[in-house]
């Protein structure tokens, strides 16, 4: 039952006031792979172990109230899965937390991706600054500051240390990747998206600065 075709479609358009706004591409791309010899017992055994993903919520929620992260959480507010009370729980350990709520179901961004997009950046303009991400066991971290034209600007706040490996987060969020004993390139950079490039002691916005050693 969980794999069948019919149940696919139902997960993507239950709670959904305008069927007509679900694409089938995406629930007929989920059909395609899911009618794979195997793809079945693949799916079963993901259903089960979400039992280690609940096991973690202490962790998560130790983390939530030690470090108070700025968070935005757009949920779908007929999702059958993850339900309303499920986003509204985050403000018990971050209070202030965004929680906002679109009406449609379990795959928000198939019916409400423009407002989701919009959520996204408002919430990100909103803040003074925010965490993007950091290196692997090194503390570095890469942020955005708003600056007084409300644009944005990556900096590095801590020293690079020799051999810090930083090309994944081009990837994930661009930024700037680092090769020892080489030439450091920045990548996916910010005024492409209309923002500023602004230099700093870590990490000189140019392309060609001399990675750290």
């Amino acid at each position: 039952m969980f794999v069948q075709p019919q149940t696919t479609i139902w997960q993507y358009t239950h709670g959904v006031p305008d069927q007509t706004r679900v694409s089938p591409d995406g629930y007929g791309l989920d059909n395609y792979y899911l009618a794979r010899s195997g793809a079945d017992e693949i799916q079963l055994d993901l259903f089960l172990d979400y039992a280690s993903n609940v096991a973690l919520y202490p962790t998560f929620q130790e983390y939530f109230r030690a470090s108070r992260p700025p968070l935005l959480a757009v949920w779908g507010r007929n999702d059958p899965f993850f339900l309303p009370a499920g986003a509204e729980a985050f403000k018990r350990d971050i209070p202030d937390a965004d929680v906002r709520f679109v009406d449609t179901g379990h795959f928000a961004l198939e019916t409400h991706a423009e407002e989701i997009a919009t959520a996204i950046a408002e919430f990100l303009t909103q803040r003074e600054s925010y965490s993007i991400a950091s290196a692997d066991g090194e503390p570095v971290a890469i942020t955005v500051e708003r600056l007084d034209d409300g644009e944005a600007s990556p900096y590095l706040t801590g020293e690079l240390r020799a051999g810090d490996k930083l090309a994944a987060l081009a990837s994930r969020q661009g930024g700037y990747s680092s090769r020892r004993g080489g030439r450091q390139r920045g990548l996916g950079c910010p005024s492409a998206l209309g923002a500023k490039c602004r230099s700093c002691p870590s990490l000189p916005s140019c392309r060609e600065a001399p990675a750290p050693q």
